[in-house]
């Protein structure tokens, strides 16, 4: 099973649907606090090919282990060997549209050693605005942590840029212009809008032309958050202000409420 993007036609993953009732069984006896079975688990991890499958309610290992970091970083070391081709999606909620992705389910449990590693691991083998929903509702609590999100930040999960002939590719007036897109409510329809930035366009004399770049900060729960300014404010990792997203929340926050 396949997922493409509308517009571009590209593939963005695929997840491995087809199990056979032994796999399904050994998968649902993965319990990492049993200590007896531990060794075992980890000897078996090294075909991860069948723990890599989707399987309906449950999702694949990574629902199972989120909160044992060490055999997260086993299996982060058994898929750095593999071809990233061959790589299904690996981090996903077991049901449609809940909240029991291994990230959601290792933030409950405040586990940041294996969040660390999952947030490396979507980075990775997930870097698409596609699967962002697995970060926007838990990104005010990575800053409240103190977690690394550099490579986050420099990925295309939580902003990524706009391209579409018909927007302004050119325009005299160099300065940042930053618009609200409160009125759509699933990314995917931002392509089709017509209003997704205003600039004026007046035509005026001149030969001075600034190139556009048009992006999308893809944080529709995050900037929803009253206390995402206030974790800002009192981080102490100043890395969090040097990239694109943070910038332009913070420009588009001053703007709006001074």
């Amino acid at each position: 099973m396949s997922f493409y993007h509308n517009q571009s036609g590209r593939r963005i993953g695929f997840l491995k649907t087809y199990f056979t009732t032994d796999e399904l069984s050994i998968l649902k006896q993965v319990y990492v606090e049993d200590l007896l079975l531990y060794d075992t688990l980890l000897q078996d991890l090294n075909d991860l090919n069948s723990y890599l499958k989707f399987y309906p309610g449950i999702g694949n290992i990574f629902n199972k282990v989120a909160l044992d970091p060490q055999i997260l970083e086993f299996i982060a070391k058994k898929l750095a060997l593999m071809d990233k081709s061959e790589i299904p999606i690996i981090l996903m909620n077991p049901h449609y549209d809940d909240e029991n992705s291994p990230i959601d389910v290792a933030c409950r449990q405040n586990q940041l050693k294996s969040l660390k590693i999952l947030l490396e691991l979507i980075t990775n083998y997930q870097n698409d605005h596609g699967f962002n929903y697995l970060i926007d509702n838990n990104l005010v609590y990575f800053i409240e942590k103190g977690l690394e999100l550099s490579e986050y930040f420099e990925s295309t999960l939580s902003i990524f840029q706009l391209k579409r002939e018909q927007l302004t590719q050119e325009q005299q007036d160099s300065k940042d212009c930053i618009q609200s897109l409160n009125e759509l409510s699933i990314t995917k329809n931002v392509k089709k809008n017509d209003k997704i930035i205003q600039f004026n366009q007046q035509k005026k004399q001149s030969e001075s032309q600034t190139s556009i770049e048009y992006y999308l900060i893809n944080l529709p729960k995050t900037l929803q958050k009253l206390d995402l300014i206030k974790a800002l404010s009192i981080s102490q990792k100043l890395e969090y202000f040097d990239n694109l997203t943070i910038q332009t929340i913070i420009k588009f926050k001053w703007k709006q409420y001074t």
